[in-house]
């Protein structure tokens, strides 16, 4: 071969090697995975040194789906996880960096079922303790025992009637609740407060008044203090001097469904309401103050010791301070994907871990349909711990929710029941979610 011809070769061989970059082999990042166990629509934290500004924001990867980065701080992000259960692989890639840190498990929703009949608003029978409600059965008051899906009746109709009551109403005294039941002409009886333990009998006769038709609510914040609520009319009672006790009568305008006791016996307040919410003085039976930096209430909980009320509103939920309403916290929906024409349904914070549990409904304006979801929140950081999906039925926005956590069973209970009364035959709608991790 002459060297004309090799030169030529040469050449070429140049130019090939000129177009044809050498690979080199990704750099390897050293990112760490907060937790391999969450909760579907929660948060996942990652750790690296090469996150540190003004690097870039990396990129997650769960599984096949990107995920949306925040910066926490210099070398920690969080990701948004969709609303999905099971285990998928992390990847994260930061320019020509890549890591696969682990798979992580996502929890959440278990199953959906429906109960025995048991209907209008329900309680949690102690709260804080075994997921045990006490409502409507299909006669009399009954207990709806969630661990094993049974309801056992535990009054006749002629001390508590689905036809009379909307619920078993709350009091100051543990083990003891409102009856309202019917005559033998089928005439409902006025209310009084029957206790369960040892067994059924009459605590408080004094001052309970009759209705024609069922009460939306009804409770005794105080020794021989009565709260009546029926058909926007408000009626709050001081009987501790005997009858007849007249007390003030008012317009209610927000027709609550459920009245929220202190365990301490010295608030309460109505949900849920569209005006401004008022917290009541259990012994004066007067306004100790008012919520109305946010407007309505769609639910609320006191916290276990009395010192905290969580009230949910449209737009956010937030912690006061329970004796004089000074605002702790609070978390805004705002943060959430779906926010339109949102609805505040069931609020409890957790007996065990510094939880709160939260159901809310809105409209899902990219799937043209409504959505109940579960949401668990940090009360320490107010930060999103999970978001689960519960329902896309439109039809519990106007029903009594309650949401139950049972921590010896590692379950969260949604369920919802049929508001009103005349709801003998009536069956409960329960989804169960494992607890956040």
């Amino acid at each position: 071969m002459s060297l004309s011809v090799v030169a030529r070769w040469s050449g070429v061989l140049l130019v090939v090697s000129a177009c044809r970059e050498i690979p080199t082999a990704p750099v390897v990042i050293d990112a760490r995975l907060s937790s391999t166990e969450l909760w579907s629509g929660g948060e996942l934290r990652v750790t690296a040194t090469s996150f540190k500004p003004p690097a870039a924001l990396p990129v997650i990867r769960l599984g096949a789906e990107s995920l949306s980065v925040q910066r926490v701080d210099d070398s920690t992000v969080v990701a948004r996880l969709p609303r999905i259960a099971g285990s998928f692989e992390v990847r994260v890639m930061q320019g020509r960096g890549v890591a696969l840190p682990g798979t992580v498990h996502l929890n959440g929703f278990r199953d959906v079922y429906e109960g025995p009949p048991f209907a209008g608003t329900a309680y949690q029978l102690l709260a804080g303790g075994p997921p045990i409600l006490i409502g409507n059965g299909d006669s009399g008051a009954a207990l709806f025992n969630l661990t094993f899906n049974t309801v056992v009746r535990i009054t006749p109709d002629s001390v508590h009637s689905p036809d009379c009551g909307t619920q078993a109403g709350p009091t100051y005294m543990p083990g003891a609740w409102i009856f309202s039941g019917t005559s033998a002409t089928g005439a409902c009886l006025p209310a009084r407060v029957w206790s369960l333990t040892p067994s059924l009998h009459l605590v408080d006769t004094v001052g309970g008044l009759a209705n024609f038709e069922s009460w939306y609510t009804y409770a005794q914040p105080g020794p021989h203090r009565w709260v009546f609520d029926w058909n926007n009319y408000l009626y709050l009672y001081d009987c501790s001097g005997g009858a007849p006790c007249p007390g003030p009568f008012q317009r209610d305008r927000n027709g609550p469904w459920a009245t929220i006791l202190s365990p301490r016996a010295d608030r309460f307040l109505l949900i849920p309401s569209d005006q401004t919410t008022v917290i009541y003085d259990a012994a004066s039976m007067d306004t100790a103050y008012v919520d109305s930096t946010f407007g309505g209430a769609g639910s609320a909980a006191f916290s276990l010791d009395g010192d905290t009320l969580y009230i949910e509103h449209t737009m956010n939920v937030v912690a006061l301070r329970a004796g004089d309403g000074a605002l702790l916290g609070q978390f805004s929906f705002d943060s959430l994907p779906i926010t339109t024409n949102l609805y505040a349904l069931a609020t409890v914070p957790d007996p065990v871990r510094p939880l709160l549990y939260v159901v809310i409904q809105a409209y899902d304006t990219t799937a043209s349909q409504w959505r109940m979801d579960l949401l668990a929140i940090d009360r320490s950081s107010w930060r999103l711990v999970a978001d689960a999906l519960v329902s896309n039925d439109p039809g519990f926005i106007d029903n009594p929710v309650i949401v139950v956590p049972s921590p010896s069973d590692r379950l969260v209970y949604v369920v919802a029941t049929y508001g009103g009364f005349h709801t003998r035959g009536m069956h409960p709608t329960i989804w169960r979610f494992d607890t956040p991790p």
